[in-house]
């Protein structure tokens, strides 16, 4: 964890004060809620353009093909299939799913936030992503193992908490198989490493 780049010059942390918009990377906890609901990877989805009130989220290059499954629509990270989930399951789901995951920011009170418009830092997204990667159960970060004094005597030892299952390992395997298709053949496909991975890209272009 590197907050900034001189702590003498600044003391702001960018890591665990700095509040972003998580933007795409955010679809991870709607496609999670999807899941959740009693969806598949393979369940199909309509990829069109939608309008929910005066909000219609386009696709960044992507063209519409009328269906994909839900699989697709996560690796091309389909705008308007992540509008229709979020009309689908309801805010209240949605910002459940995050609060679950650790995020504890204020959200936005309307669907612009399955595209990422609320704000979180660093740390919080990358402990949601950390629960997905620890096979649904509970991370509790932290940065300090021990404190010692001057003759060696332990002060403080860190004791990590007993996990909690937050996501059932069922779920999360269905998940993790749709973040390795953003891998494969999706928007993160450039990123791949040479074995094997799993994620969502993440982007600020929010129309």
């Amino acid at each position: 964890l590197v907050g900034g780049a001189n702590y003498k010059k600044s003391q702001f942390n960018r890591v665990t004060q700095a509040l972003r918009q998580p933007g795409s990377a955010f679809k991870l906890i709607v496609y999670l809620a999807a899941l959740e609901s009693g969806m598949t990877p393979m369940s199909w989805v309509s990829d069109s353009r939608v309008r929910i009130g005066s909000w219609n989220p386009k696709n960044y290059k992507y063209q519409s093909r009328g269906q994909i499954s839900l699989q697709d629509a996560m690796a091309y990270s389909v705008n308007s299939v992540s509008a229709w989930l979020g009309k689908k399951l309801g805010l209240d789901r949605i910002i459940q799913t995050a609060r679950r995951l650790g995020m504890t920011y204020p959200m936005p009170d309307n669907l612009t936030i399955v595209l990422g418009t609320g704000e979180t830092t660093a740390l919080e997204l990358t402990t949601a992503y950390a629960v997905i990667a620890r096979n649904g159960l509970s991370v509790k970060p932290y940065t300090i193992l021990k404190v010692m004094d001057q003759e060696g005597g332990v002060l403080y030892t860190y004791q990590a908490p007993t996990p909690q299952r937050l996501v059932d390992a069922a779920v999360i395997r269905s998940l993790t198989q749709m973040m390795q298709a953003v891998m494969s053949y999706g928007t993160g496909k450039k990123a791949a490493i040479g074995r094997p991975a799993a994620g969502k890209t993440g982007t600020t272009q929010l129309d």
